[in-house]
Parts: C-alpha cells; sequence; structure tokens
C-alpha cells in the first residue's frame, strides 16, 4: 500500500478504478453515481460532495445497486456492474481528459447479460491483454471470463471442495473494506507523474 485517503461525502463506495489519464473513479452505490476525479498530490482525504459526479439511474436500488467497475481502456469506456434484482451490465462511453475539462454527459449502455449463470455481481475487472471482462460473484462463490461480446469464456468456482479449497473463499474479506487504497500500479505511478508536470507548468506561469 503506497497511502491511505478518508472519504468524506460517499454513502456506499464500492468499487475504485484508475483511468489511462490519471483520475480515479469511485462506484457510490446507494447513491447511484459516479465520481471521476484528479487526485492533488496534497490531499488528506476525498470529499464526494465537493466533487462531480454523473448519476447512473436506479436510484430506488438501495443496496442492489451499481457495485462493480471495471476501465475498459481500448475502448474508452467504463465497464458497471449492478449487484441484483436484477443483476446487469453496462458501459459508459468514457473519454480521456484534459486536467480541468468538464466530461460530456454520455448515456448508460445495458450489455447483454443472458448467459451468465451467476445469482449476483460482486466486482469487475479487464484483462488488458485479451480485453476479455472478469466477473466475480458472491453468492455464486464464482470468477466468470466473458470475451469482448459478452459470451462466457472460462469460469473458476471459489467454492469449498473445487479447485483444492479447503473452504470457500471469503469474498467480502476482500471488498468490504471502505478505506480508498491505492496500490503500487504503472497507472498510479504516471498518474503522479503527470500530476507533478502540471504542477510545474501551473508554477511556471506565475514567475
Amino acid at each position: 500500500m503506497v497511502t491511505c485517503f478518508e472519504l468524506r461525502g460517499f454513502s456506499d463506495p464500492e468499487g475504485v478504478e484508475v483511468l489511462s489519464d490519471g483520475r480515479i473513479a469511485i462506484i457510490d452505490e446507494r447513491r447511484s453515481q459516479l465520481t471521476a476525479f484528479y487526485l492533488p498530490l496534497d490531499a488528506e482525504f476525498i470529499d464526494g460532495d465537493a466533487l462531480p459526479a454523473i448519476h447512473l439511474g436506479f436510484s430506488d436500488a438501495g443496496n442492489k445497486g451499481f457495485e462493480g467497475i471495471a476501465w475498459d481502456a481500448r475502448n474508452q469506456r467504463m465497464l458497471l456492474a449492478k449487484e441484483r434484482s436484477p443483476f446487469g451490465l453496462f458501459s459508459l462511453p468514457f473519454p480521456e481528459l484534459e486536467e480541468g475539462a468538464v466530461p460530456a454527459i454520455q448515456s448508460l449502455q445495458e450489455l447483454s447479460s443472458n448467459q451468465i449463470f451467476m445469482r449476483d455481481f460482486s466486482s469487475l475487472t479487464i484483462d488488458q491483454r485479451t480485453g476479455h471482462l472478469l466477473v466475480l460473484s458472491d453468492e455464486s462463490r464464482m470468477l466468470l471470463e466473458l470475451d469482448e461480446l459478452g459470451n462466457p469464456v472460462s469460469f473458476i468456482s471459489l467454492a469449498m471442495g473445487f479447485n483444492g479449497l479447503a473452504r470457500s473463499i471469503n469474498l467480502w474479506q476482500w471488498m468490504g473494506k471502505v478505506q480508498f487504497t491505492l496500490s503500487a500500479s504503472p497507472i498510479y505511478s504516471m498518474y503522479l507523474k503527470r500530476l507533478r508536470q502540471s504542477k510545474k507548468r501551473l508554477n511556471s506561469k506565475f514567475k
């Protein structure tokens, strides 16, 4: 872990993702909104109430709303997972922006999930090598791989008795933390570099 920030102004933060341009995106499940922002180098906390947010709909979903988020760098879009009742996968165009630019409002597009044999969606990630989507289900104790057309490619069971597991994997031990942490990823390193360069340009303007 590189550092840790206190979250303020969020009701139920779930998924966190780092975009190619250095922005950080957080899904707030109960508010059904997506917040994307550049994090200042000297930040001590993140105030969701002070940041612009995109409302995703399904405002009455409560704790069954959007929970998973993944950045699709190839197609410049965000992939979102609605947990259940009903579950669903969605795409949101999300082009890269210069720092300080205002994003255009984009429409949420539902993706096909008819062939997905899961009880809920808990988390998403993109395999940047193949462009395939990995979908994690808590209730089904399963990790599913989907191709770019939404077709199942492979899966692995995380339940006791399968794949050498002596007991089922408790996914909430992985996903239930409220604190927002950043790993030492190449994207985050690039993000810090771009922030420092931007800060130098601003300082030079006022000299």
